[in-house]
C-alpha cells in the first residue's frame, strides 16, 4: 500500500468529524518516537543527515534507513520501517533529502503534528488539481 493510499484511508464520520484508522495513528506514533531518538542522539540535524548518509550522495536511501535505524536499535519492524521511510521520502523519489529529513524535525519544534500537517498537504494538493 503505498503512503497516499495509507493516508486516503481515512474517513468522514455522520457528525462530519474525521476518523483515524489505527494504521494512521501508528504512523503518527513512529514518526513522534523517530523524532525523539534523533533528538535524544543528535545535537544537530545535519549531523544527523550525515549518519544516515553512509554513501555521502546527500541522499538516504532505504538500504542506509533501514541500517542505520538497526544501529540506534529502534526495534521496529519491517513493515513499520517501510511505513516511516515512506512518510519521510514525501517525494515518493525512493530516497530521502536534506530537506525531506529536516521536514521532520522542522513539524517536531513547531509543535505540529506530522500526520495532520501531510493530510493538509495532500488535500491542498487535490484540490489544486482538480
Amino acid at each position: 500500500m503505498s503512503s497516499m493510499q495509507r493516508d486516503k484511508a481515512m474517513v468522514l464520520t455522520d457528525e462530519g468529524k474525521i476518523k483515524i484508522s489505527s494504521n494512521q495513528r501508528n504512523i503518527s506514533n513512529l514518526v513522534e518516537s523517530f523524532s525523539i531518538r534523533l533528538m535524544q542522539k543528535f545535537k544537530k540535524i545535519g549531523n544527523a543527515f550525515r549518519h544516515f548518509d553512509r554513501d555521502f550522495d546527500n541522499q538516504i536511501s532505504f538500504k542506509e534507513f533501514r541500517i542505520v535505524c538497526e544501529e540506534m536499535d529502534l526495534r521496529y519492524s519491517s513493515d513499520e520501517i517501510e511505513k516511516l521511510f515512506g512518510y519521510l521520502d514525501s517525494d515518493g523519489g525512493g530516497s530521502i533529502g536534506y530537506l525531506e529529513f529536516t521536514k521532520l524535525l522542522d513539524e517536531k519544534r513547531k509543535g505540529l503534528d506530522p500526520f495532520t500537517n501531510k493530510q493538509n498537504e495532500i488535500k491542498r494538493l487535490e484540490e489544486t488539481f482538480k
